[in-house]
């Protein structure tokens, strides 16, 4: 751990202090024997800087070898790539959110519209009107059921429009029929009248 200076490669690190005098060597040293892993802060400069700023050390024993190995990294850096993680992950979450939101709104539209058009279909039905949308009835799934069962209706509405319409043809002709009939016996009544009223009088002299 010689923060970056060549002139203490090979020399004693134990005794090194940071900007606030801390043996922060003697700290990690202390800590790997106890425990086998150290975690540091302190204060410290960058090479050729005198700039002070937050530093933590790593270190751990390696056994096999009875050896100490350490890293060390810059608070800033560490806010650095904190504020990276922290912009990739709110711009992944914000195109998750758009992406859940269009699939929602998907499920949404693809429910509420052919809901509105079997409630169309049975308003019209209801007030006896032709129907002005399509339903789909070869839907799998609760809408193509309400859907079916719609269609039932409408076509017991279509055959009893088609009934009502036969029997107001039926109807008028009768009517006319009847108003022929009339008129026939109307004007044989009519000549009648005149043969007789043409007949009297001959009949007198």
């Amino acid at each position: 751990m010689t923060g970056g200076r060549k002139d203490t490669i090979g020399q004693s690190q134990v005794d090194q202090q940071d900007l606030n005098g801390r043996y922060f060597q003697r700290d990690m040293v202390r800590d790997v024997q106890a425990s086998g892993k150290s975690i540091v802060h302190f204060l410290w400069t960058r090479p050729n800087s005198k700039d002070p700023l937050g530093k933590t050390n790593v270190a751990k024993l390696y056994k096999p070898w009875n050896l100490i190995v350490a890293a060390g990294v810059f608070d800033d850096d560490l806010n650095a790539e904190r504020l990276a993680m922290i912009v990739q992950t709110g711009t992944i979450a914000i195109l998750l959110i758009l992406i859940l939101a269009g699939v929602a709104i998907w499920f949404a539209r693809g429910i509420s519209n052919p809901l509105g058009r079997l409630r169309s279909v049975m308003l019209d039905l209801a007030e006896n009107r032709k129907p002005s949308e399509q339903i789909d009835i070869n839907r799998d799934d609760e809408i193509g059921e309400m859907a079916r069962a719609v269609a039932i209706f409408q076509d017991s509405a279509a055959q009893r429009a088609v009934l009502e319409e036969k029997a107001c043809t039926e109807q008028g002709a009768r009517a006319a029929r009847q108003t022929r009939v009339d008129t026939l016996i109307a004007e044989f009544r009519s000549t009648i009248g005149g043969v007789l009223e043409a007949s009297t009088p001959t009949c007198r002299g």
